[in-house]
C-alpha cells in the first residue's frame, strides 16, 4: 500500500470506522508495525481533543470510597 492509502485507513480509524486489527489486516502487518506507522504519520491511540473531565470525576468518585 502507498502512503496515501495508509493515511486514509488511519483517518477511518480516527472516525471509529475501522479498528487497529482491521487496518493491520488490510496492510498485512502486525499491530506493532501499525503502531509505528501511526507514530510516523502523527496518529495517536487517544485523540488529543479527548476530554479527561469525565475520567477525572470517575477516579475521584472511587478514591472517595
Amino acid at each position: 500500500m502507498n502512503e496515501e492509502e495508509i493515511i486514509i485507513l488511519l483517518k477511518e480509524y480516527k472516525k471509529s470506522k475501522l479498528s487497529l486489527g482491521n487496518i493491520a489486516e488490510k496492510l498485512n502487518i502486525d499491530k506493532e508495525e501499525l503502531l509505528s506507522l501511526m507514530k510516523k504519520y502523527d496518529f495517536y491511540l487517544v485523540d488529543e481533543d479527548y476530554d479527561l473531565s469525565q475520567d477525572e470525576k470517575t477516579i475521584n468518585k472511587y478514591l472517595a470510597k
